[in-house]
This record gives C-alpha cells, structure tokens and sequence, in this order.
C-alpha cells in the first residue's frame, strides 16, 4: 500500500480508496490493516497518528532433526513452568523458549525499528542467534525429552513477533473513523488465531461487534487503549517485553504488569495516598489506588522480583492459592466494612468525564441514551448506549446541567469510546459539541453511613434527604472549594461524589479527613478491590467489560428500568429492546447473583468459573470476588431464566483449588445480596426515598 484516500466527516475518517506501490487503485467500502509489524505504522499513516501500542519481540526455536516415531500425530505441548513448548515438526521435534526476560537479547535493529518504523522490505527476516537467550529453559527442555541430548539441530530460527502491550490481540474499528479496521499484535498466536480472528473481524465489520461467540471482545477491541500511550515507543516496548516473558507463566486475579507504571496520568491525589499507604494498579494510562495498607503490612510487603520493574511504585506482589494469603484480602476486607458501618474515601478520579453542550445536545443524548435525558436541570440519570442490535456499548451517568449542557461520568477507559459513539449518533445534529474533561476534575467519592455527618462539617448547604435527594447535583462548597456534588454510588451506601477542580482536590480530601477526625467519625480510604470485587458484586451492579458488553442486552443484565421505551423517537436499538422486553432475553438468561456459602476463599476472581445447574453446565461467573459482608464468595452470572425467574434447580461453582477443580453449593437470585431494597443508600432514618424505577438501582458505574 502506497497511500489511502480519506474523507473527513465530522471529525471522522473514512477510506475511499488505497493505491498500492505498483500504482493500482483499490475502491473499498471497508480497510481491514491485518500486517503484523507494520500495522502501527500503515495506521499512523491512515489516521495521522500513533495509535497501535504493538512492538517487535523476537521470538527463537529449535528445529532438530528427523527422530523415530515422531509424526504430526503427536500433541502441542507446552510446560508453562520452564517457559518452552515442543512440537512435531517434519518428522522430528521443534522447541521453542519464551525467555523471562527478553530485553537484554533484543538485536539492536529491533529497538530501533521499535523506536521509528520497520522497514517495507523486512520480510522472512531472521536476527542472529543465541543459545544464552533460551537458557536455562532450553537445558530443562532437553531433560524433559532426552532423545533431544542425542539429536541433531537442523535449524535454529530467531525470527520477530509483534506483541501487543497487555498480551491481547489487538481488533475492531479505529476511532474516530467509519471503516477503519485493525486486526494485529497475536503474540506469537497467529496461526491458531487466525480462523477466528477472521470470523470475529468480518462480523465486526457487517455487525458492529463479534456475535457468534460464547464471549465478547473487549479485552481485544483497540479502543481499549488511551490513544496517547503509543507514541511512547519505549513503554510500548517494554511492555510488549514483559507481555512475552510473562506469556508462559502462573497468572493470578487482579496481576498487574508492571513495567512502564507512572510514566502517563497522574491523579492529584498520588503522593498523599501513597503516603497513607496505597497500593496502585495501572489503568489507561493512570495510576490508581487498589487497597491500603498499614504501616505494618506495607513494611511486610514481599518484594518484587520481576526483572520488568522500572519504578518505584508499590504495587500488588503478595499472591497465593488462597484469598486469606493474599497481601490485600484483610485491607480489602477493613475497607469494605468501614463503607457498610463507617465512612470511606475513594478517589475516582480516573472516572472518565464528558460535557456535552450546544443547541442539539439534549437531541443527540435522547438519541445516544436508553433513559430519558429530559429531566429536570439537576438531575442525575443512569443510562445506557447501545447498538443497533440492542447490545450494550457503554453505561454511564449523566447529569443535565442547563437546558442543553450535560455532564457525562463514565468508567476510566471509555471516555473515547463514548465520544466516538455519540460522534456517529450525532451526524445530523451539527450543533454540538462533545468536551472530554477528564483531566481537569478530580473526583472523591465520600459513602458510608458517616458521610452525611462528615459532609456536614464543612458546608452550609442541607444534605437532608429533602433537600438534597438521590440521583440529583448540587454545585456546593465544601471547606471553601466550589464544586459539584452528585448524590449516587456504586456502594449501595449513602454518600456523595464530590467532583473537585483537580487542583484543589487534595485540599478537599484533607478537609474531609480533618472534619471526620473533629466530629468524633471514623473516615478511611478505600481502593479499587474493595469498590470492585467486593462491595457492588453484593449489590448487583454491573461492569462494562465483564458483566456487560455488546454481545449483552439490557434486559438481560436487570437494565430495564435504565430503558424508556417510550420515549418520542425512541434511541438507538430501542426497537429491539422493545420486543426483548416482551418476549424475554435473549438467550433465555438473566443475570443473577451466584452467593457460595460452604465454598472456602479460593482465589475468586479470574472470573469465567464455571456454573453447573442439575449436574449440567449452565454458564459461568462473568465476575467472582468475596463478600466480606455476608463472609462467602460471591460471583454474577447469566443463567437460565423462564416465568420471570431463574430456572429452579440444584445450582453449583465449580472452582481451582490446590486440590484441583471442585464444585461448590451455590445460591442464586436475581435479587442483590446485601440490601435488596435499596434503603441504605437513599434514605437515613425512613426518610424520602428515590423514584421506584431507580429503587435498587444507583447510578451504577465502576471505577
């Protein structure tokens, strides 16, 4: 491909035409660049910026010679342990190594093509090779098989992979355009990839998403990155390292990578949590605390020895077979009683922030939204966006500032989503305009039975139930800062979120800490594990990405009441939602919490643990944490559903152990676990509660 012709439509580009090298032009409805190594640069030349996080890792293997008794017959296997797979290849064995730690053994052309381009003419290119970058895992190879010992080497290939920056393929249609497609950074997978990859990428294209599989693709869609990351080449590189020499390895829940942290977004909380004990994860570009430890524990903490640490963060390194091993289980656990019993602080900062403005705003959110958005100026609404097939793209909330002025508060990674979404809802409303803010505010998130006494110190304003109710705002001062406070959570507790000027965002939070500690109430900090995996699995609060996503509707994630299907002109997949609503899920299942009261604390949490109705497999946990509350696992899953109800029967979980997969008892309900009424978080004492739409559910988003 020589160039490609653009049209810029609001803001959006599409591909008319591409002319290749030898001058032949292409007409296309579609571009789909599928070129490895070269799709980050093919991109950066269609779109005008660096926008694919992938990097070259080679990648070496041994072909031996013709050994007796070896044939295409025999299995791929792979020992994870000593990081080396060996295969039938031609008559004799192939191995090939996925070292730990790949970076002292990138060939100088490779960080350098890493660093600008790689060249048109690299085709079948082999780099040198070297027996120093498969040990010692090669040597463990040749124990494993001592026919190898004996064996001679036909070829030694080291040859270049792309890798992406989180070890997932990278999918879908580019931002910001019509007909753009990428389908790159395999991991060394390709080939047995590739047939569903093809599959995935052309429903993409004719459907909007991937629909004929038993899972979404989220975790591969390439909207999934801060676009800003790419053009860092030396953090894409090193992750796209660690990636691969992490690839053959023990995976654990909640493992974060931990190369590149702290290069990108910062919150204006980071060095104040950091002192008081936080332990961050990295999430689209930012740094954000997951638990708090004490002074004690962090002093405990088990260093890290992974040879892909460049910082000085702490960060999740106490793993174990056993949640009560885990470094986080009894802080996750104090955080999540303090927010039933006390009060806690979360900063959310990272929330994604939109403000949508202009003379068709309110036209284009009507349109955009499953909820009506024509609500009082005041007003804070969840709500959905969906696909034309009805499919959930986003959730949000949205909080109608003026007659057409809306605040938008969505989870961290989908501001660019939603922006591109209402981009291609909005193309015949000219007369908006979409502002992401997500860098200008910070966001604390006060819940608790103690936030409406701790909030009291420090502003004028009556947080009464009467005079500031559920699911509305409020700009407020607070301790001298004029900000905005939205009476919603993701806790199921009272509370507020204040959203703050970023840089008085520490002045706040210290103001409430201070206010706490005079008033005689306990206030702490609480990070993502707790919000997360514990605290709105009890409520049945959904998170894009795991409980939802296109390939799930509202009505089978419980979302009815977020749908006004009679709305004037409906909204986009309204049609769909509409017969759903009276015909049933799809599917013939609804989400459902999943409680396991005789399980032990196994390691809950990869999510997709299998669900058994009547000795037959029904589903699977599409989240899994443990509920300090009730002191059980808990998980959400889609299970059968018929006679508005989940299809009666002896349900169970079947879970890793360290005595390999067990099954346990399960319960489950299309109720929340902890306060199926909704009254802790809407009213103190009886006092007035929210709409009976909004009764058990909050304006639920994630962090």
């Amino acid at each position: 491909m020589e160039r490609t012709v653009c049209m810029l439509d609001d803001g959006g580009a599409r591909v008319e035409a591409v002319r290749t090298t030898s001058g032949e032009w292409i007409e296309c409805d579609n571009i789909v660049v599928a070129a490895g190594a070269w799709t980050k640069q093919i991109i950066q030349k269609i779109c005008g910026a660096d926008l694919i996080p992938t990097a070259v890792v080679p990648h070496q293997y041994i072909i031996f010679e013709a050994t007796e008794g070896v044939s295409n017959a025999l299995p791929v296997v792979r020992d994870y342990e000593s990081k080396y797979y060996l295969k039938p290849e031609v008559g004799g064995f192939c191995v090939g190594v996925f070292e730990g730690n790949p970076r002292p053994h990138l060939p100088e052309e490779v960080r350098k093509r890493n660093g600008t381009s790689v060249p048109a003419d690299a085709m079948n290119e082999v780099f040198e090779e070297t027996f120093d970058k498969a040990d010692p895992w090669l040597e463990q190879a040749l124990e494993a098989v001592p026919v190898l010992q004996n064996t001679g080497i036909k070829s030694l290939l080291h040859g270049p992979d792309t890798h992406s920056v989180d070890h997932n393929p990278i999918m879908g249609r580019m931002w910001d355009t019509d007909n753009i497609y990428v389908c790159t950074g395999f991991n060394s997978q390709g080939i047995q990839c590739s047939a569903g990859a093809g599959l995935a990428m052309a429903e993409w294209i004719l459907e909007g998403h991937p629909r004929s599989f038993p899972t979404d693709f989220t975790a591969c869609d390439v909207q999934r990155f801060y676009p800003k990351l790419s053009s860092n080449r030396e953090w894409v590189e090193a992750r796209a390292c660690e990636g691969y020499g992490t690839a053959y390895g023990l995976h654990w829940p909640q493992e974060q990578f931990e190369s590149g942290r702290g290069a990108h977004r910062t919150g204006p909380l980071q060095e104040e949590l950091l002192r008081r004990g936080a332990v961050l994860g990295n999430g689209f570009g930012w740094e954000r605390p997951l638990y708090f430890l004490t002074p004690e524990e962090m002093a405990a903490k088990a260093a890290t020895h992974s040879p892909h640490v460049d910082h000085a963060l702490p960060t999740p390194t106490g793993y174990g077979n056993d949640l009560r091993e885990t470094e986080w289980f009894d802080a996750e656990a104090r955080e999540c009683r303090a927010c039933r019993e006390e009060a806690v602080v979360f900063d959310l900062s990272t929330f994604g922030k939109l403000r949508v403005t202009g003379e068709d705003a309110l036209a284009l959110l009507q349109r955009s939204c499953t909820a009506n958005m024509n609500k009082p100026i005041g007003s804070v609404t969840y709500t959905c966006m969906l696909d034309e097939s009805g499919g959930i793209v986003a959730d949000f909330t949205v909080n109608r500032r003026g007659d057409q002025d809306f605040y938008i508060v969505t989870t961290t990674p989908q501001p660019y989503l939603v922006k591109d979404a209402l981009r291609r809802n909005g193309r015949d409303l000219p007369q908006h305009q979409l502002q992401d803010v997500s860098e200008d505010l910070g966001v604390l998130a006060l819940m608790g039975p103690n936030s409406p006494g701790i909030l009291t110190q420090l502003t004028s304003t009556s947080v009464e139930d009467t005079d500031f109710p559920p699911f509305t705002m409020q700009t407020i001062e607070v301790a001298g800062v004029t900000l905005d406070a939205l009476r919603v959570s993701f806790v199921g507790e009272i509370g507020w979120e204040l959203h703050v000027p970023a840089e008085r965002t520490l002045e706040v939070y210290r103001a409430l800490h201070l206010a706490a500690e005079g008033a005689g109430l306990y206030l702490g900090d609480a990070g993502a594990h707790a919000l997360l995996n514990s605290l709105r699995l009890e409520k049945q609060f959904v998170h894009f990405g795991h409980d939802i996503s296109p390939k799930e509707s509202p009505i089978m994630a419980g979302l009815r009441f977020a749908c006004a299907l009679k709305k004037k002109g409906g909204f986009v997949g309204s049609e769909t939602i509409a017969a759903e609503a009276k015909d049933g899920p799809r599917g013939g299942v609804r989400l459902a919490t999943v409680l396991m009261p005789t399980a032990p604390a196994v390691m809950w949490g990869h999510g997709g643990e299998l669900v058994y109705k009547d000795g037959e497999m029904v589903g699977y946990l599409t989240s899994a944490g443990f509920s300090h509350t009730l002191g059980c696992p808990i998980g959400l899953a889609f299970l059968p559903f018929a006679d508005k109800a989940i299809v009666p029967g002896v349900y169970e979980v079947e879970a890793a152990t360290p005595n390999g997969r067990e099954r346990f008892p399960a319960s489950v309900s299309l109720k929340c676990a902890v306060d199926p009424e909704g009254t802790r978080m809407k009213a103190r004492a009886g006092r007035a509660a929210a709409p009976a739409e909004d009764a058990d559910r909050p304006a639920a988003r994630a962090a």
